[in-house]
């Protein structure tokens, strides 16, 4: 990002930051988010012929919806390119857009399976040269080859078309791959999915349409800059990604023999990741004004004012994240249902209203206090379904 924020203008980062809100809400609506529902049957589904037949026909759910959104974004695209900020004369740059959706579903369904799986070492080389990859790319394609934006999308496409052929080759090796594709897992799994799609289309509104409201209401510009500070509060979220990714196999494998000693041991690991969270919000916070002093081109200085409130944010939602493990392993997803679309009407009235008093920095503060309601709704609905999940000082003892 330092170096491209010196070949990239703000308008080109703002362009970026639009497609890529695109793609965000184009994932839930491809996947039908029935991805989820393997994670889960992982820890309830023994017999391994029958889960390879569950992997596979999850697998094929997000091929019909992606085709027909292509098609009919390839027939409306000159109506709805001026409503959604697009350039009339990229189209198929902007089309890029649906399969790149499709391609992260599956990748970020490998990710998901290493996870449960504690395949740790393939997720680092996976993960690792997929960054390597794709950040080669886009230097090549933007410095030497001078392709502005586009050259940003095309390696991202080109990353993304290597990377989910990687997956589907390790799932082979897997023996997840099976022509056995059973209706009634379909079936299941978008059942499973299908509230999650709200949901996620919740986190959306959070994590993305800021930038909509920006582009709209003050500047395509402006929504570049907001974009570069929001991407350096994220370091937040790579935090609490990796601690979910411990959390994960940790608590659904003690939630399936449950008693007194794992739920101490739960929640002890809960605050111990808490209290990570906390220790990285401060050191990034602390770091930050000198990243932007002597890394950022001074186009973007003014991105440093976004990057507490995101950062704030996404403490929130890790310590969320934390939570809604007990949610999805004993298959409460409708609650997510009222959650999310309490969190959309919410977040879309906090951006309108306080972007439009105090201006872009107005974003930010609507993407913390959003994600600090959604983490006190879900807290109140765990707390009531696990009473045992209750502070205890006797937890931090040996």
């Amino acid at each position: 990002m330092p170096l491209l924020s010196h070949y990239l203008t703000p308008t080109d980062y703002g362009l970026l930051a639009l497609i890529n809100t695109y793609v965000t809400i184009l994932i839930p609506l491809v996947s039908l988010v029935a991805y989820g529902y393997i994670t889960v049957e992982y820890f309830h589904m023994e017999d391994q012929r029958k889960f390879a037949s569950l992997f596979s026909s999850v697998a094929v759910i997000p091929i019909l919806p992606t085709l027909v959104l292509f098609v009919f974004g390839y027939f409306f695209y000159d109506y709805f390119a001026g409503i959604l900020e697009l350039p009339v004369d990229a189209k198929w740059w902007a089309l890029s857009m649906f399969p790149l959706a499709a391609m992260t579903v599956y990748i970020d369904t490998i990710a998901s399976y290493q996870v449960v799986t504690r395949d740790s070492k393939y997720y680092a080389v996976y993960n690792v040269l997929r960054v390597l990859v794709e950040v080669g790319l886009t230097l090549l394609f933007v410095l030497p080859m001078a392709m502005g934006w586009k050259g940003r999308l095309l390696s991202w496409m080109i990353t993304s078309v290597i990377f989910t052929a990687a997956s589907f080759f390790y799932f082979y090796r897997k023996k997840l791959l099976t022509l056995e594709i059973q209706w009634k897992y379909v079936k299941a799994a978008i059942i499973f999915g299908a509230p999650l799609i709200f949901h996620t289309l919740g986190k959306f509104v959070v994590n993305q349409s800021d930038r909509l409201f920006i582009s709209k209401m003050v500047s395509l510009q402006e929504a570049g800059i907001y974009s570069v500070g929001y991407t350096i509060g994220t370091v937040m979220l790579i935090g609490a990604s990796a601690l979910a990714n411990i959390a994960s196999p940790f608590i659904m494998e003690r939630l399936k023999t449950i008693d007194a000693q794992q739920e101490r041991q739960i929640r002890r690991f809960t605050y111990m990741c808490i209290g990570g969270l906390i220790l990285i919000l401060l050191i990034m916070n602390i770091a930050s004004p000198f990243f932007f002093k002597y890394f950022m081109d001074i186009r973007y200085l003014k991105g440093y004012t976004y990057v507490f409130w995101v950062s704030l944010g996404y403490f929130f939602w890790g310590v969320y994240m934390l939570f809604s493990f007990y949610i999805y392993y004993y298959k409460k997803t409708k609650f997510l249902v009222w959650l999310a679309i309490i969190n959309i009407i919410t977040n879309l009235a906090f951006n309108y209203y306080f972007i439009r008093i105090y201006g872009g920095i107005g974003a930010a503060y609507a993407t913390a206090l959003s994600f600090f309601i959604n983490l006190v709704l879900l807290l109140l609905r765990v707390f009531k379904m696990l009473p045992w999940f209750r502070f205890h000082l006797s937890d931090f003892k040996k």
